[in-house]
């Protein structure tokens, strides 16, 4: 039984929206002002997700505040994302699981499907033979591709159209390339720690796919090591020969998401640089991803500060990469709002600062995996957890 470390979980059975919420907040903007809304707390996601299907078989009361029923019904199941529970519509669903790191959804005909989707993914069974870690892709936002991206689930084959989509993209696996059945490209992810694959209609397509991250990969004069940079001790910096600087950045939040959580920035530069940086968010929201972009907007600061303006950012915030590469363009078409629900963009206050401090800058984002022992970002990581106050780092 998949048990909350936290606060429990807040099911919904009848509101304005019916899904398995992770806090009060967001239970009670579904059922304030509903009329004869159900829900209630559980610490435990299945018994959450039962309260749930035991109300499923109820047909919605005659008031003006109840939501009618879809003329077709439709039932999107989240299994993980920012919001587990189910939605009528993609446009309710979208924006629990574009940009979460591994979201896993399916659509469905009937509730009954639609619970059993998320019961069978809120735990893992001993006889699954892929990882918990690899039964999901994480999110990808590849400019020119968004319907494309928007399919992507889990590691099982997408049904809906299998017979128009031939070419399956491996740009993260045991082997990168584009294969023709998804058999071949089971294979290459399947046992892959975060591996990143999809299926395209044209060999175009898939090319384009691969070659966009082959390139932020594997672009020469930018190593992770220290290959290509040396040390400039006066002003603080690691350089290559095109002038570029060379910064990692972390964040950490202590208790994340939970009450007294605390957050720190990491930034770091070379090994006893006086620009290196440690420190605590202050007058900020306390979690992770404030802490990334937080990170990254203070290294951009100190290095423009110098009158430098080239720098090469090296960070495991697959998060951070996405959001200002390709999310934060159309954010600021749409005002920093997120599409047709007219809300504001999560994080919007550090996406402004960030877009701020960007400009006259000459930007390169290089993702590196976290925990494997790489130097630079283990730094980081060292003076972003120090920064938010763990004492094990002090």
């Amino acid at each position: 039984m998949a048990k909350t470390k936290g606060g429990g979980y807040y099911a919904v059975a009848k509101g304005r929206k019916i899904g398995v919420f992770t806090s009060w907040d967001e239970c009670r903007s579904s059922v304030d002002g509903f009329s004869n809304g159900k829900y209630k707390k559980f610490q435990v996601l299945e018994e959450a997700m039962n309260y749930i299907r035991s109300f499923s078989g109820e047909k919605p009361t005659n008031t003006s505040n109840t939501i009618k029923e879809p003329a077709k019904k439709e039932y999107i199941a989240v299994a993980r994302g920012r919001k587990v529970g189910i939605y009528h519509s993609w446009s309710e669903c979208r924006s629990h699981v574009i940009g979460f790191s591994g979201a896993i959804y399916k659509k469905f005909d009937n509730i009954e499907s639609a619970t059993h989707f998320i019961d069978s993914h809120s735990a893992p069974k001993e006889h699954d033979s892929i990882s918990p870690k690899t039964h999901e892709v994480k999110s990808s936002f590849f400019s020119g591709l968004w319907n494309q991206m928007e399919n992507t689930t889990t590691l099982e084959e997408p049904i809906k159209h299998a017979k128009e989509s031939k070419f399956y993209a491996v740009s993260r696996g045991h082997k990168c390339g584009i294969f023709k059945t998804w058999d071949e490209c089971r294979t290459q992810i399947a046992g892959y720690d975060n591996p990143r694959f999809q299926k395209f209609s044209t060999q175009e397509e898939a090319e384009l796919f691969i070659n966009f991250y082959r390139a932020s990969k594997l672009t020469p004069g930018f190593s992770v090591n220290n290959r290509d940079w040396q040390y400039n001790e006066r002003l603080g910096y690691s350089m290559n020969k095109d002038g570029w600087v060379k910064v990692f950045t972390d964040g950490a939040c202590i208790h994340n998401g939970r009450r007294g959580a605390s957050g720190g920035i990491g930034i770091f530069f070379w090994k006893n640089s006086h620009k290196n940086t440690s420190e605590p968010l202050i007058d900020l929201r306390q979690t992770n991803n404030v802490a990334e972009l937080t990170a990254i907007s203070r290294a951009i600061q100190i290095v423009k500060s110098d009158g430098l303006r080239k720098i090469a950012i090296y960070t495991d915030s697959q998060f951070a990469i996405d959001s200002i590469e390709f999310r934060m363009p159309n954010w600021k078409k749409q005002n920093w709002t997120r599409g047709s629900s007219g809300e504001d963009v999560r994080n919007k206050s550090e996406f402004l600062v960030l877009d701020d401090i960007m400009k006259n800058m000459t930007i390169k984002f290089i993702y590196v995996p976290g925990h494997r022992n790489i130097y630079g970002n283990n730094c980081a990581d060292k003076l972003a957890r120090r920064g938010s106050g763990n004492t094990k780092f002090l």
